[in-house]
Formats: structure tokens, sequence, C-alpha cells
């Protein structure tokens, strides 16, 4: 009425007031989870108080990097590094310090000052003088997955290096948005390493391997988008491991869609299981150089957006159906997106010593798979005892974070109570003033 032959921009002018203030409340809502869940993601934990006081770790004492920078993943990852007599009691060998190297986003504010970081921090900690060299692409909270990290450390007798760099302190499914950082990280990092390794005699050169778990696997991957295994040959890596991809990464879609031009060589191998593994043709398992391990009843390998106007392959009736739906399970429009969703939500839901193969929880295979992935040598019984002893330490040191986190808030209560009682100033000498 009051714009006449403006009848068009009346509907679209009305609602912008209306929705607007909605999502403003709604952007401000999720700004606030990011902030608290980032303060947690940084916060120092009652376990890990000190800094590490192994010489060959970021934050240790022979390291340039600030160990209250690292987050809390990070400190995690340098405080749980093996001395060497622990892995010598598992492998009945001699064996030396690991080298574990992380730098966190609060190290440094840009991606090129964290990359030179991580490389002074390899050369200062004698990560290329060790046999194996593993760059390890964390989860969204800066999370190394200890089994891979923990099995590599067992099998080369502590001749190892292993280097993360930190690009989101949220949990994975908060971290889209950090793909992009994840992605332009590990292709600085990837660049820098090989060509420091190029400088190394081949004889003398550190076998180069890597891993990525999760939003991990996403972002390393990223790194060698619509270039298929030629993009590890070209960055140097001869080998790798791939746990629980997400459904959102191209590379893998690449792969999928058309494997002969992604890998002309076949040397990507996906399964879920390591009975699978076993199935696999002989000519098919030696090829293999670059390994993704994806259950089938994982949400995050299936989870996209599409999915809640598209109905995914592995939903159909054909051959690609995936073998944990139950029969006669349909997809729908929205429904099948939503109880997705919620299977992603609960996807992670793990117990400490309990290793399972289910879900998002890899660690049943991870100490097979970490052992096949980067070709490490081993075998049965060095694997039984490895697997007793990776049981025993994640019990051990969750143990360690339960009692401390207690302590701490015993103190605290008991701090509390005593301020509580004290209804009087300091004493003045006269004991007449004092009340009871």
């Amino acid at each position: 009425r009051a714009t006449p032959g403006s009848a068009g921009l009346a509907d679209p002018l009305g609602h912008l007031p209306a929705l607007a203030p909605l999502g403003l409340v709604m952007w401000l809502g999720l700004e606030v989870v990011y902030r608290r869940t980032e303060l947690g993601g940084s916060a120092v934990e009652h376990a890990y108080q000190s800094p590490p006081s192994a010489p060959t770790v970021s934050g240790g004492p022979h390291s340039a990097v600030d160990w209250q920078t690292l987050g809390r993943e990070g400190r995690r990852f340098v405080n749980m590094v093996m001395p060497a007599a622990e892995i010598s009691e598992v492998t009945r060998a001699p064996a030396q310090d690991p080298v574990r190297v992380f730098v966190g986003l609060g190290t440094a504010a840009s991606v090129d000052a964290r990359v030179s970081i991580a490389m002074d921090e390899l050369e200062s900690l004698g990560a290329f003088e060790r046999s194996v060299l593993c760059l390890a692409s964390p989860t969204g909270t800066g999370y190394v997955n200890y089994v891979v990290a923990e099995t590599l450390e067992y099998l080369t007798g502590g001749d190892c290096a292993t280097i993360s760099l930190q690009y989101s302190l949220r949990p994975s499914f908060l971290s889209l948005d950090r793909v992009h950082l994840g992605r332009e990280q590990n292709r600085a990092l990837l660049h820098a390493i090989n060509g420091r390794l190029r400088a190394i005699p081949p004889a003398q050169r550190p076998k180069y391997v890597a891993v990525g778990e999760s939003l991990g696997a996403f972002t390393l991957q990223d790194a060698f988008l619509h270039e298929g295994t030629a993009g590890l040959h070209r960055a140097g890596i001869s080998r790798a491991l791939f746990i629980g991809t997400p459904a959102e990464s191209k590379w893998a879609e690449q792969w999928r869609l058309d494997p002969e031009r992604a890998d002309p060589e076949h040397e990507v191998v996906e399964v879920a299981s390591y009975s699978e593994w076993l199935e696999l043709p002989a000519e098919l398992r030696d090829s293999a150089r670059f390994i993704l391990l994806s259950h089938h009843d994982d949400p995050i390998t299936k989870f996209r957006p599409a999915l809640a106007v598209q109905a995914p392959d592995w939903m159909s009736d054909g051959t690609s159906r995936s073998p944990a739906l139950i029969e006669g399970v349909r997809w729908r429009p929205i429904t099948s997106f939503m109880l997705t969703t919620v299977d992603v939500l609960n996807a992670s839901d793990v117990v400490p010593g309990r290793f399972a193969a289910r879900g998002h929880d890899y660690r049943a295979d991870l100490g097979r798979f970490t052992q096949i992935a980067f070709d490490m040598p081993g075998d049965g019984a060095l694997m039984g005892r490895v697997e007793r002893a990776l049981r025993r330490r994640e019990v051990t040191w969750a143990e360690r974070r339960v009692v401390a986190e207690q302590l701490a808030q015993a103190k605290e209560s008991i701090s509390r109570q005593l301020k509580s009682w004290a209804t009087v100033d300091e004493p003045s000498g006269n004991p007449a003033t004092l009340q009871p």
C-alpha cells in the first residue's frame, strides 16, 4: 500500500525484519558454543600441570616451543610419549626415546610461522636422524591417535619421529570451517619436509609416512586434491593410513569414482576390518601403499548434507548397499539425514581399555593396520604384546586424568569450606575480640 507497483518486494521486505534477528541470535549462539569449546580445547588439565621431562618432545627441556601453547590435546600428546625403557619392556630389545613434535594454534599466529617452528623442532630434536618420520594430521581438537603413534614407536624401537600441526581447538563436527586451514598447513608442511628430506642422501633418508583420522584424514587428503596418488608421491609420502575418512573428502570421492585415473598403480585400498584385508587378493595387498580404513557402520564416512534430499549409494538396493544396514531400511528425505546426524554425534563413545571396531572407534584394528600400512616388521608374538600394552597404557592414563581431576575438585571443595568458616578477621591479639 505504501509503495504501489512494488508488491513483489513486499514479502521479502516483510520477512527481513523478522528473520534477521533470528539469524543474529543463531549466529551469536554459535559463537558462544565456539568460544566455550575452544576454551576447553586450550585448557590445562590437572593431570598435565607440568611440562614433559623427555628431551625429545615439544615443550620439553630441549624444545623451543612453549608448552602452554600446545592446547589440551598437544599437552597430552607430548606428555604421553613412551620412554625407551617402557618400549624395551614390551619389545624385549634395545630402544631409544622417540621424537614427538607438536605445534599448537597458540604457538604462532600464522601458518608460515607454525610450519617454520615445526621444522626447527624436527631439526633440533633429531627427527631427521630417525628411521621413520610420520606426519600425523590431527582431528579437530588436535587429537593424534595414540594407538597409531605408540604402535609405531613400539615397532621401531623408538627410532621414529611424529609431527603434528594443530588447526582447530573444537571437536571435528564444529571445525568444518577450519578444513581450509588444515589443508593449507598440511601442504606447507609437506612441502617443507619433502625439501629437507631431499637434502639427505637416499641411504640415510628416513621413511616418510602419513596418517590422518576423521577430519585429519579429510585435511590431509585435501592437500592432494585432483592429484590422486600422484600427489602423495610428489610429496615424498611412501605409505599412508587414512582412518574414518569423512564422506565430504573429495580426494577419496574422486578415487572411488575413477580409480584407474586417480590410482593407476592400484596402490589405494579401502577396507572395513582386518578380516576384509585378509580376504583381498594377494597381489592387491602387495601393491597397497595407501590404506583407507572405513567401517561399514561409521556414520562419519557416510554423512553429507546431500543426504537430506538425495538417496546415497550405500542405502541403495544394489551391490554398493552397506552391509551394516538392516534389511528393509530405505532412504527417506530429511528423516535419513536427521537420523544419520544423531549417529554422527554418538559415533565416538569409547571405554578406556576396551578396544572396539565399530562406528568411529577403530582402536581394535589400528595396531595391525599401522604395521601393515607403514610396512613395519614384527611377528605375531610381538604384536600380541603390543596390543596388550596399548590397552594397559590407555587405562593407566585415563585413571591418572580421573584421579587428578577428582583431587583438584576435592582441594577446591575443602578450600571453599575453610573460607566459609573464616567468619572473623585476623586475630588482633586480644582474646576478647575473637568470635566463635
